[in-house]
């Protein structure tokens, strides 16, 4: 029988997972684990291998963005070499589990990026046990796997699950619920509900001076001269900090780097134009983040209501980190350049960047629909079919909880058992 462990699932797909038979969930890391804040008790330090430690201590940086992020939103400011203990904390507790217990795989409901779990997946690695990172799709009741960032959307990394296909059409808009106007209310209101509406407003209060700020650095930066006409890369900021850009960029997190590397490619006369995040706010936005694009002369910040649908259609290609944007402009006929380790960077018309990439490269390729439609078919019928991300439940026409449940269950054991990453 085989060992698992699981990080962010519930207690029911937990229990559910143990009802097949097949497969022991040796500890469960539930959602709201208190593992969040470092509340470990241990009071003995124990000897552990060298090598293991110097890896995982090689995500000490992500670990601080992750963790750092909930800190300055609470008003509780912690030094960096707070994390540092912190981490050393997590380490000997993940570490004497994992020499404990020896379990066959770790399960992951989403790519690591709240913090103890980035510093978890590492030490997973270097000791040689198999990690299981579930990401939720934008296409309904499905979700992909890999065994590590590097994999994301790699069809030849996942197991065939199904014969089923989905049709892309070949436009850019995409209804992309997130953005939905009534789905952030729900989420403003959710949040309140969690926390106390007074503390926020205090929160909001503080930070105030910053937001007003950051939005009279940004309105001075955009530029008013934006034409279409000349030749232009679309670069769409993400929103920061989050996962796309903290756990699946690399040194790309840093955007501004990504925006500078598009700055050096282009030829005399063509342009980056930059739309910021329509819900960015201060935070990972500071005055030298500003200082910074504007000392690239041929970037543009393009005013906060321009649409992004007309600046992918009239850019020659789009560039981002992992972004939807990437996507949309596939799908529309644009090519894209990624920097990060975006799930469709494998796909037809999408480039990454390197040292060694080329514009001629990308100028030159036109999308094929039909080969793009292809390619896509053989990475969907790779993908579980289950939802492990609550918010995205919405977009499962009659979406069934319990029997999620057992989906989301079922596709645990089917890769604990049958499961061989490459």
């Amino acid at each position: 029988m085989k060992k698992i462990i699981l990080w962010g699932f519930s207690e029911k797909i937990a229990g559910a997972v143990e009802k097949l038979g097949n497969v022991e969930v040796i500890k469960c890391f539930c959602r709201r684990s208190k593992l969040n804040n470092c509340r470990i008790d241990l009071d003995e330090y124990r000897p552990y291998d060298k090598r293991v430690y110097e890896e995982a201590y090689k995500c000490l940086g992500r670990y601080f963005a992750s963790r750092n992020r909930p800190k300055q939103i609470y008003l509780r400011a912690e030094k960096f070499y707070d994390y540092v203990d912190y981490f050393n904390i997590y380490f000997q507790y993940f570490y004497n589990l994992i020499a404990d217990e020896k379990p066959d795989a770790i399960f992951f409901d989403n790519i690591p990026h709240i913090g103890p779990d980035i510093v978890f997946h590492e030490i997973a690695k270097a000791m040689g046990v198999k990690n299981v990172l579930f990401h939720q799709t934008l296409f309904p009741n499905r979700v992909m796997y890999c065994s590590s960032v590097e994999k994301l959307g790699d069809a030849e990394h996942m197991m065939k699950m199904s014969d089923d296909s989905f049709v892309i059409e070949k436009k850019f808009k995409k209804d992309l619920f997130y953005m939905r106007k009534n789905f952030l209310r729900v989420g403003i209101f959710r949040n309140i509900r969690v926390m106390r509406h007074l503390y926020l407003s205090v929160v909001n209060l503080i930070k105030l001076p910053y937001t007003l700020e950051y939005r009279r650095r940004m309105r001075a930066c955009i530029s008013k001269d934006v034409d279409f006409t000349k030749n232009f890369v679309y670069f769409p900021l993400h929103l920061q900090p989050e996962m796309t850009t903290d756990s699946l960029g690399g040194i790309y997190c840093d955007q501004m780097l990504a925006i500078e590397r598009v700055s050096e490619l282009l030829p005399d006369g063509w342009f980056v134009y930059v739309k910021e995040n329509p819900y960015q706010d201060e935070f990972r936005r500071g005055r030298c983040f500003f200082q910074r694009l504007k000392m690239l002369k041929n970037v543009r910040l393009v005013p906060n209501e321009t649409s992004t649908y007309d600046l992918i259609e009239k850019s020659r290609f789009v560039a981002t980190i992992t972004g939807t944007a990437g996507w949309e402009a596939l799908t529309g006929g644009r090519n894209v350049l990624t920097f990060g380790h975006a799930w469709y960077k494998r796909m037809p018309g999408a480039f990454s960047y390197s040292q060694d990439f080329k514009l001629d490269d990308i100028l030159n390729y036109k999308i094929d629909h039909s080969e793009l439609q292809a390619e896509f078919d053989k990475f969907y019928k790779r993908l579980g079919e289950a939802v492990v991300v609550d918010d995205y439940k919405k977009i499962v026409k009659n979406f069934d909880a319990e029997k999620n449940v057992l989906s989301v269950a079922r596709l645990v054991e089917k890769l604990a058992l049958d499961w061989n990453p490459k």
